[in-house]
């Protein structure tokens, strides 16, 4: 039920509106929704979301590709001190039998992936065509209580359906990003087994769920378990490039740094099918450049690990992280001014970021700048 002017706002601009009871089912609300399209194509955005003006050209482009099924577009997720940005199916030719799957994090691309073979045609990956959602900036996700909403309707669902592996695998996902790390392993335990039951035809999020879980056990610095986890996953799902990614973060931890870059070398390399999922490390393009830098930089080649960063940096404008790293490489060689100069434009997209501020007034005490250093650092608190 609409709380505020969107169908007015809606009405006023010629739109077709048309009214569902919630169910507390978001599947059935856009296959809902799905029914009175007339379009050839269907492209899905939300309420706080909208399509950026530089996008228009691409999709019109993409629009024409008699190949394409369906397209991955990219989301900016405007979360207040950073961007967070990833691959998700939002633009697919219509047609009567696609339907979403899945009450929460539901689901389109297991309808799309299979009509797309039947008729020759792929789904494609569409980066240049980004969606900017303000729902997680600070001020708007605690109005809308995104998190309890959502944490709820898992809750529910697990308990409604306990076989439900891919309810399993988010609620076990929604308590990691809750802090409730404990309560996460468990889910997450339960998870595999059930995981492992699943045929051929899930390992398109299987992949997923197992990469998550591998990335919470290297978070709780659980490097051999995820190691082994990941071996397993292996066995049932195929090898993958988030795999070798989480292979290469534990390896990377635990000082073995060749190993671990023979590992993203085996990601860079890695088969993709995006006609049939996103590997979780497109959730975050910024993750396999900025990994890579690191483990150069462990091994003493700094070069290297600068044109990562820097690659890093034009993956995630928005993330003053990369520019942080790279000031510390300008820092450690004496280049003070470069330093400063990396620090300042990662300021430019988010000035109250304290790492930079910090990093920052370290480069103005080693320039004898101390009035700007401890301003630096007052702005910090």
């Amino acid at each position: 039920l609409s709380t505020d002017a969107t169908i007015d706002i809606a009405n006023e601009h010629g739109a077709e509106v048309h009214e569902f009871a919630w169910t507390d089912d978001f599947a059935a609300a856009r296959n809902v929704s799905l029914r009175h399209v007339k379009a050839d194509w269907v492209l899905w955005l939300d309420a706080d979301e909208e399509l950026l003006p530089e996008s228009h050209a691409p999709l019109r482009a993409l629009l024409r590709d008699p190949e394409a099924a369906g397209a991955h577009l990219c989301i900016n997720n405007l979360m207040g001190d950073r961007t967070v940005s990833f691959l998700t199916t939002r633009l697919w030719r219509h047609a009567p039998t696609l339907r979403f799957r899945q009450p929460i994090h539901e689901q389109i691309l297991w309808s799309i992936g299979p009509h797309a073979r039947r008729h020759g045609r792929h789904v494609v990956e569409a980066r240049d065509i980004v969606i900017r959602h303000y729902g997680y900036q600070p001020s708007v996700a605690a109005k809308r209580n995104k998190e309890q909403r959502n944490m709820a309707l898992l809750e529910k669902l697990v308990g409604d359906e306990p076989d439900n592996a891919y309810a399993l695998f988010h609620y076990a996902s929604a308590l990691r990003e809750v802090g409730r790390h404990d309560d996460a392993f468990e889910a997450f335990a339960r998870w595999e087994p059930m995981a492992m039951r699943e045929d051929e035809s899930q390992v398109h999020w299987l992949r997923v769920g197992f990469a998550n879980y591998a990335a919470a056990l290297n978070s709780a610095e659980r490097y051999e378990e995820a190691s082994t986890l990941l071996a397993r996953a292996e066995g049932k799902c195929g090898q993958g490039a988030s795999f070798h990614y989480q292979r290469a973060l534990a390896l990377h931890r635990l000082g073995r740094n060749e190993a671990a870059l023979q590992e993203m070398d085996a990601a860079d390399a890695a088969t993709r099918n995006v006609s049939a999922s996103v590997e979780s490390i497109d959730f975050q393009p910024m993750l396999v450049p900025m990994l890579t830098a690191e483990i150069y930089s462990a091994l003493g080649r700094e070069d290297d690990a600068r044109t990562m960063f820097s690659e890093a940096a034009a993956a995630a404008p928005d993330d003053p992280s990369p520019r942080v790293s790279l000031a510390r490489l300008d820092i450690a060689a004496g280049e003070l001014d470069a330093a400063a100069a990396h620090l300042q434009a990662a300021l430019t997209s988010q000035p109250d970021a304290p790492l930079t501020l910090t990093t920052l007034a370290q480069v103005e005490l080693y320039r004898r700048n101390l009035d700007e250093a401890i301003a630096l650092l007052t702005r910090r608190k």
